[in-house]
């Protein structure tokens, strides 16, 4: 039996919505100029009868039910020996993200544009997955996308099987659900997505397996084992979940909304993909993986990510400015860390919540009072105790310790970097209970006011070292 339609008549002998063809031929043969359209659901075709414009319709309910609409579609070039796929999803706060992209596997090539709606489907719970979504709704044009997800159709093909094996992973991640629309229905977001698959023919943007997110290679499985350690001492919150699977080792951390999926493959030059929203937790294990990677590949790793192009030249140069002394100084793990600060200085405009931008630069002075303690041979053994709190609730460096330092100046400098350190980077960078009675985590407002926090911390290292 055939999937019901809705008939609905704007302009006729008789207007309204109707569930037979019969009875909308009745109302608009020999009408002149007759409006009609038929739907595969009720809503749409009311929509269509208010005159209204189904996209604000369609964004208003992402908004109404909190959850992520996405349309997705295929296409293909027999031509070119390309599928490709375009998708729109309409965000719970407004906002509205395209995507497409074209694939050339000879096993998918037989499905032809099946292919690109399968993969534009695989997208989009991935992003909405990394983004921390439970909820999704597809809507789409081929039935096989929600018949081979449920198990109704038998998956034959091998990018079936695929597609079948990875919207699985996720069944008990996110809940899925799909809604077929029919085409050229007038469904103006559906026209999008054709479109924009369409063009994805054409364009240089290839399908990619699994590979937006933070990429760095050559890292070693010890030292990730050690970030996420250095993560658990601290987020006392943090929850760890790791998994095997066929080609990599994934971790996924949360603490409160925040998540982090991060794809170890020891087999591929010890590649590292770590996704996820660029929040406190993001910017902490991004700032530990700077740690490990060459100042010079700083800038490709984060252009990447962040979709920007900010030049290795531009950003030397920054660091020669603000860091002349300190930068002849410094022990190199040190400076990986500050070369992402000084990049971070780079941001402008507006964001939700710049407060992750600060980061690298406090994690900096850890390192900095950690070298100069050590330099004078005082010895960091996992906190700061060589410090004492006075009763006016600053700290001190300890009386036994001052004789090392010997410079009154500098040991009253030591004293300021520390505070500094401890009042900024201690309230920026914990996550309170937002419900509980007192919540003293600190944010920060603006990226302007995050850029002079970096600038203030820079200037604060460097001074030391201008010291005589």
């Amino acid at each position: 039996m055939g999937k019901k339609k809705y008939y609905a008549v704007r302009k006729g002998y008789n207007t309204g919505i109707f569930e037979s063809w019969v009875e909308c031929q009745q109302s608009i043969n020999g009408y002149s100029n007759a409006e009609y359209k038929s739907f595969g659901n009720i809503e749409d075709a009311r929509v269509y009868i208010d005159n209204k414009d189904i996209r604000d319709v369609h964004k208003n309910t992402a908004i109404k039910l909190d959850t992520p609409i996405a349309y997705i579609d295929g296409s293909y070039s027999d031509e070119a020996k390309k599928y490709s796929f375009g998708c729109v999803i309409l965000m719970p706060n407004g906002e509205k993200i395209k995507e497409s992209g074209y694939g050339n596997e000879t096993d998918a090539l037989k499905t032809k544009n099946v292919a690109g709606e399968l993969q534009g489907a695989m997208y989009v719970i991935k992003f909405l997955s990394d983004k921390g979504y439970k909820k999704a709704i597809i809507r789409h044009d081929y039935i096989g996308i929600s018949k081979w997800f449920t198990g109704e159709w038998k998956a034959k093909n091998n990018i079936v099987k695929k597609y079948v094996e990875f919207m699985s992973r996720y069944k008990n991640i996110i809940d899925i659900s799909f809604q077929k629309v029919q085409a050229h229905s007038g469904d103006k977001f559906n026209e999008e997505v054709d479109a924009l698959a369409k063009n994805a023919l054409n364009g240089k943007q290839k399908i990619k397996e699994d590979e937006y997110g933070l990429i760095a290679q050559d890292i070693d499985l010890d030292d990730l084992e050690s970030i996420i350690d250095l993560l658990k001492e601290d987020i006392k919150d943090l929850s760890v979940k790791v998994s095997e699977r066929a080609y990599f080792k994934m971790y996924v951390l949360t603490v409160q909304k925040e998540r982090v999926v991060v794809k170890y493959y020891s087999d591929n030059n010890g590649k590292l993909i770590v996704q996820g929203n660029p929040e406190k937790l993001f910017s902490l294990f991004s700032t530990y993986v700077t740690e490990l990677v060459d100042t010079d590949k700083i800038p490709i790793i984060f252009n990447k990510f962040y979709d920007i192009d900010i030049k290795k030249d531009n950003i030397e140069k920054q660091y020669k400015i603000y860091l002349s002394k300190a930068s002849n100084e410094l022990p190199e793990k040190i400076q990986r860390v500050l070369h992402q600060a000084v990049y971070n200085l780079n941001f402008d405009g507006d964001m939700y919540d710049p407060t992750y931008l600060v980061f690298p630069t406090y994690r900096a002075l850890e390192g900095v009072l950690k070298f100069i303690l050590k330099k004078y041979g005082i010895q960091y053994n996992g906190s700061f105790n060589m410090f004492t709190k006075r009763i006016n609730g600053t700290h001190k460096l300890m009386s036994k310790y001052e004789p090392k330092i010997g410079s009154p100046k500098k040991i009253a400098y030591i004293n300021k970097c520390f505070n500094y350190y401890f009042n900024n980077r201690n309230t920026l960078f914990h996550w309170d209970d937002p419900c509980g009675e007192q919540d003293t985590t600190r944010l920060i407002n603006s990226t302007e006011q995050a850029r002079k926090s970096i600038r203030d911390t820079l200037d604060l290292i460097e001074n030391f070292f201008n010291m005589n």
